[in-house]
């Protein structure tokens, strides 16, 4: 192998931001941390669910 082919030039790291390939999925069961049937949910700034208002 050749010298110059054995250098890797290291490269920045991107915010993950950047990067992300993929979804995050959140499941909540009726009854389990204060879900309640037939009320909307959506998830706040730090991933929990709160009752969604209209």
């Amino acid at each position: 192998m050749s010298e110059q082919g054995s250098k890797k030039r290291a490269r920045k790291p991107k915010a993950a931001a950047e990067t992300a390939e993929r979804y995050r999925v959140h499941v909540a069961y009726v009854g389990e941390d204060g879900i309640k049937q037939g009320v909307r949910y959506r998830l706040n700034d730090e991933g929990e669910f709160v009752e969604a208002s209209e």
